[in-house]
């Protein structure tokens, strides 16, 4: 079967301002006269650099808009995200819901004991 043929510029303004959506590039390449498959997409991007760099470029400005989002939040105060990205981006400082111990033994055997509290109970793996 013959490969169809698609203008790599309608492709990239396809993709700005999609925030890396395939869903949305889809739909923008269909408005335009192109139907493709999700699978043809990905196929495109593994075939053309460039249009994998603008597609990779454009996830991440998306999640810069998320971070500065996040960021809005904590300075407003709102604890509840700023615990969460505490305990998702401070675990190097002790911020995290779990504590891990990770102890080896003879014959390279790992033993991983995660103690969480429940309703003001100790639980252990459900050894408790």
């Amino acid at each position: 079967m013959a490969r169809k043929k698609i203008d790599l510029s309608i492709f990239i303004k396809a993709i700005e301002g999609s925030g890396g959506n395939i869903s949305l590039i889809q739909q923008r390449l269909a408005k335009a006269g192109i139907k493709v498959s999700r699978d043809l997409i990905y196929r495109r991007l593994d075939d053309f650099p460039s249009l994998c760099k603008q597609y990779e470029e454009e996830k991440e400005r998306i999640l810069d808009c998320a971070e500065g989002v996040l960021e809005e939040q904590i300075k407003e105060g709102n604890w509840k995200v700023a615990l969460e990205y505490l305990e998702r981006i401070g675990k190097q400082r002790g911020w995290s819901k779990e504590s891990n111990v990770n102890l080896q033994i003879p014959k390279n055997v790992k033993i991983v004991i995660n103690t969480v509290k429940k309703n003001g109970k100790r639980n252990n793996n459900g050894s408790d």
